[in-house]
């Protein structure tokens, strides 16, 4: 509303009153013929937060195990044994007993064995094979993969588990199941057993982020053994009554039971629980496949939301990272109820449960954007070259232009350290081997872009890196900024810090791109209130167009802002919450973007076609111009840093037609352009952001 009274006083003003015009011409020469619009972060699926993601709203419906995978960076060696370089990654002794591993770079990459003893000596862990290792140098890395079937499943919570009376059987699955194994319930005379799965758990902060009026339908496998042992399902929100619940008793033979019923959620925000709760002596109960869903969600992956609200954000690529870096190939494309959780960083809540690749290449299909996939870099040989075959296959089936493949994510981080290569020389060794393997199996499909990430803070990273790495490798930076807020420091001064230019001093190479960007207004001890009011005002929505617009001046093609969705993050140093990363708010229905996303809905629609720089020629410089011709049409998107209203003057080449006439600005005013021999004019208000069409 602010920036609506602001552009129209500015048209109430005399004309002495005004600002200097600021004049611009469009390049006449078209710097690419392709333009791509800005790319987004699809994220993690979590089933407490807004990254409602999922149709099916359960994670591990098919209460399956864990896969634990990380790399080690050999630090010192023997005939048959390793250790790592770095203690926090340790896990506790006998942890990794039984493990497979093979090594990734050095003298005996490609070896294959197994981990017969695993200690911890001097904090770090230590690694006795089954077969000589002895070559191995410090510094090479050495994969090791553990996949558990026996534990309890995680995203579950278990009542009354203790004595065993709660357990995964890998002898009974439900009749076509692709998973391994179903969930045992054994009740006795005094106590039943319940296995819970909670969702939408931020309550009153944030609200109802997964609401659920309306009609719902939940499924499940269940057998029992007779005898009065019966199951109790229940579905419910903390604070209101009861959803739904029923009982049944579940009979020798596998029985799909599907029940569809309407939900009144009228009450107060707060955990929703569904409950599978088994009672009675004398039985037991499995459990195999559940599913929750909304009835009005059509058979397809992702939520109804979450497709309409990337249609309206319209991203060039989607980039799926969701800490998948201990992942397997097979896993990355199982059904779900077959899918395992995974982890790489040691801790009991690490262990994620991950939307699958197949889950995600639809997405992007229905959405008409380009795939941008992150594979672990625990990956064997054999999986890279799946991958590579598996790929290439579905980017066929789907007509993609082009699938960026980036190996891990940010291997220079410390905090990625158990799946990441900090070496950049080491790095590109491994990359290079992975990167052969997977064009193998591709069939070497020129569709795919190779791809690693570095730091925007520390280029020396990717020049090592691109000395060593194959040609044709590109490189990615994630270029956050207003790292901080500080108390005392005013609004205005945030702004322009916002605002600041944020680019690496030193670039690496030509074939740039940005897997992450946003604020990153984490540090600083500035009120939570000033922090909130700052980065989901309509200048942090301007800023972020600022700074995208920039990189694609510099000649960036490929941009992914961090992230779709997401309501608050912790602070540095401290457990307050500030309203980073989403830009949207949450997925709850359609669009709610915040000013960030509102933003990049703005821009990304006029992004097509033709790019043409547009050059300042005189006026206020705190400018940022660019220019789209598509079959003859122009548009124009022009972002303002400059904390006073601006009048532009913008000059097309000469002769051109399909000039543009209409423009919107980022708060929502439409309006008509004044066209005079070829030349533009419009009003920009204070950090303003307009798309003219």
């Amino acid at each position: 509303m602010r920036h609506l009274v602001l552009f129209i006083l500015i048209l109430l003003l005399p004309i002495d009153a005004a600002q200097k015009t600021t004049t611009m011409v469009v390049e006449p020469a078209a710097r690419t013929t392709n333009a791509v619009p800005i790319g987004l972060n699809l994220g993690s699926w979590t089933s407490w937060g807004a990254e409602q993601l999922s149709t099916s709203v359960l994670k591990n419906p098919g209460w399956e195990g864990t896969i634990d995978r990380a790399l080690i960076c050999v630090g010192d060696g023997g005939p048959d044994w390793f250790l790592d370089d770095t203690p926090w990654t340790a896990r506790s002794a006998g942890f990794w007993n039984g493990a497979s591993f093979e090594v990734m770079s050095g003298a005996l990459a490609g070896a294959r064995g197994n981990i017969v003893r695993n200690e911890v000596r001097n904090g770090a862990g230590w690694f006795a094979a089954d077969r000589e290792v002895g070559a191995l140098r410090p510094g090479d890395i050495v994969s090791i993969t553990l996949v558990n079937d026996d534990d309890l499943p995680a995203q579950w919570w278990f009542e009354n588990a203790s004595r065993n009376r709660i357990r995964p059987d890998r002898s009974a699955v439900r009749p076509g199941s692709k998973g391994v194994r179903s969930l045992l319930l054994s009740p006795d005379d005094s106590d039943s057993v319940a296995g819970v799965s909670y969702l939408d758990a931020i309550g009153d902060r944030a609200g109802k982020l997964l609401p659920m009026n309306g009609g719902w339908r939940l499924s499940v496998w269940a057998k029992g053994t007779g005898g009065d042992a019966r199951l109790h399902v229940g579905l419910s929100r903390s604070g209101s009554p009861k959803f739904w619940d029923l009982s049944v008793t579940p009979t020798k033979g596998w029985t799909h039971y599907q029940w569809t019923f309407s939900v009144d959620d009228t009450g107060p925000a707060g955990t929703i629980e569904l409950r599978f709760e088994a009672s009675g002596p004398g039985g037991q109960i499995w459990l195999d496949d559940a599913s929750l869903s909304a009835v009005n969600d059509r058979p397809f992956p992702f939520r109804r939301d979450v497709v309409e609200t990337l249609r309206v954000l319209r991203p060039g690529y989607l980039r799926d990272w969701q800490g998948q870096l201990g992942d397997t190939w097979e896993n990355r494309i199982a059904a779900s109820h077959a899918r395992r959780e995974s982890r790489y960083r040691p801790g009991d809540g690490e262990a994620d449960y991950a939307y699958s690749l197949s889950d995600f290449l639809q997405l992007c299909n229905e959405v008409k954007t380009r795939p941008w996939i992150v594979l672990p870099t625990t990956m064997s040989a054999v999986e890279w070259r799946n991958a590579g075959a598996w790929l290439s296959a579905m980017r066929s089936r789907y007509g993609f232009e082009e699938v960026v493949i980036e190996f891990g994510n940010e291997n220079w981080n410390e905090l990625f350290r158990p799946a990441g290569i900090l070496s950049p020389e080491t790095l590109a060794a491994v990359s290079n081997r992975a990167m052969d393997l997977f064009r193998s199996g591709s069939g070497d499909d020129p569709h795919f872009r190779l791809m690693v990430g570095g730091n925007a803070q520390n280029p020396d990273f990717l020049r090592r890196f691109k000395q060593q790495a194959q040609p044709g490798f590109l490189t990615s930076i994630a270029p956050y900024y207003l790292y901080s807020y500080v108390a005392g420091a005013t609004r205005s001064t945030a702004v322009r810090t916002m605002f600041g230019d944020g680019m690496p001093k030193d670039r690496v190479g030509t074939d740039l791109a940005i897997y992450e960007m946003n604020a990153h207004t984490l540090g600083g001890d500035a009120a939570v209130g000033n922090v909130n009011e700052l980065v989901e005002s309509a200048e942090s929505g301007a800023a972020l167009a600022w700074h995208a617009l920039g990189w694609m001046e510099s000649g960036v093609s490929r941009q992914c802002i961090y992230a779709l969705a997401g309501f608050d993050a912790y602070r540095d140093d401290s457990r307050e919450l500030v309203r980073l990363f989403g830009i949207t708010r949450d997925l709850a229905s359609v669009a709610k973007l915040r000013p960030t996303g509102e933003a990049i809905a703005l821009v990304n629609r006029a992004i097509a076609g033709e790019f043409h720089a547009v050059r300042l020629t005189g006026g206020d410089q705190r400018i940022k111009a660019v220019a789209f011709r598509q079959k003859g049409l122009w548009s124009l998107v022009v972002v303002s840093s400059s904390p006073e209203p601006t009048s532009l003057a913008v000059s097309f080449p000469a002769g051109e037609v399909g000039m543009p006439n209409r423009f919107e600005l980022l708060n929502g005013t439409k309006g008509v352009v004044e066209i005079s021999n070829g030349n533009l004019t419009l009003e920009l208000p204070a950090h303003g952001v307009a798309v003219v069409e």
